[in-house]
């Protein structure tokens, strides 16, 4: 094991990251790609109001998820409001190293050699093949995530999404 590999595993096995380590390892995943995840999401707190809740925003008749979308932010798979001449254009924001981490880490573990007998890395392969469907009007729609790199962070948000709610779960 060479010196940087085993200065991470210290790392993360101090206590500070338990509650980290345990939630990521039933996902499958190890120790770089878990050391690219904390830096960005520790301590999960600080996206949180003072009372430990999601910080949700009612505007207009509909919510604004606040802490979710400061949590993607810092993972790299939030968007960022740019204006070009005289449009304005989304692109994606957040630190980029957390952001190839986890698009390396999907690729790899869901999509190329997914392990089918976890259930969550099978519901991410599923979502991947199949997109995901919905009941509108009394109609199934179903909505495919796109083609390509795009598909890939689509599975990555939904990733980061269900690795939040489950670090903030009691």
């Amino acid at each position: 094991m060479a010196i940087a590999e085993a200065t991470i595993e210290d790392n993360l096995n101090q206590e500070k990251y338990q509650h980290y380590m345990e939630v990521l390892s039933t996902w499958g995943i190890k120790n770089e790609t878990a050391a690219a995840f904390i830096s960005h999401a520790y301590p999960i707190e600080r996206f949180l109001d003072p009372h430990g809740k999601p910080i949700i925003e009612r505007i207009d008749g509909s919510k604004r998820y606040r802490s979710l979308a400061a949590y993607k932010l810092s993972m790299g798979i939030g968007r960022v409001q740019y204006q070009s001449g005289g449009e304005l254009k989304w692109k994606a924001g957040g630190s980029s190293t957390s952001r190839k981490a986890l698009y390396l880490w999907v690729k790899f573990q869901v999509i190329m050699k997914p392990n089918l007998d976890n259930p969550k890395i099978a519901k991410l392969h599923d979502y991947y093949k199949n997109g995901s469907s919905q009941i509108v009007e009394g109609q199934t729609k179903v909505f495919h995530p796109g083609k390509g790199d795009q598909r890939v962070m689509r599975v990555v948000r939904r990733l980061v999404e269900a690795l939040f709610y489950e670090l903030i779960e009691d």
